[in-house]
């Protein structure tokens, strides 16, 4: 255990004006907790099953891919209360996972070049592991 605290130290230090300095953030993001996510995305209704499958797909990949573990739920076409980007209904999944603040920052600018995501909302649920 010590070696390793030795060789994290080590490799984190940097070097200013002669003397050493050592970056503590390393041992901030090793004690983040992961928290309970769930998030709820609308899909453009013009995608066919197997277009939302991989979408699907595609983020549960992502977020496993990080380290999470997900649970998928396809809720399928509903109608939606008001018009989004002109779209009357809606493909929602709902998808819950573990991750920190980090990983809800990359999955949110990878949805935002999404142009098949009409809408989502990522809430943090109340439990913490």
């Amino acid at each position: 255990m010590v070696l390793i605290i030795v060789i994290l130290v080590f490799l984190n230090c940097t070097r200013y004006n002669g003397s050493v300095v050592f970056n503590f953030n390393i041992f901030r993001s090793m004690h983040k907790e992961l928290e309970l996510y769930e998030i709820l995305l609308l899909l453009d209704p013009n995608l066919i099953d197997n277009e939302v499958n991989n979408k699907i797909e595609f983020y549960q990949e992502f977020l496993m891919g990080k380290g999470s573990k997900v649970m998928v739920q396809n809720q399928g076409r509903k109608g939606l209360s008001y018009a989004i980007k002109k779209f009357e209904a809606a493909n929602f999944i709902q998808i819950v996972f573990l991750g920190n603040g980090q990983l809800i920052n990359l999955l949110n600018s990878t949805i935002r070049r999404d142009e098949r995501v009409l809408r989502h909302i990522v809430t943090k649920l109340n439990k913490t592991f």
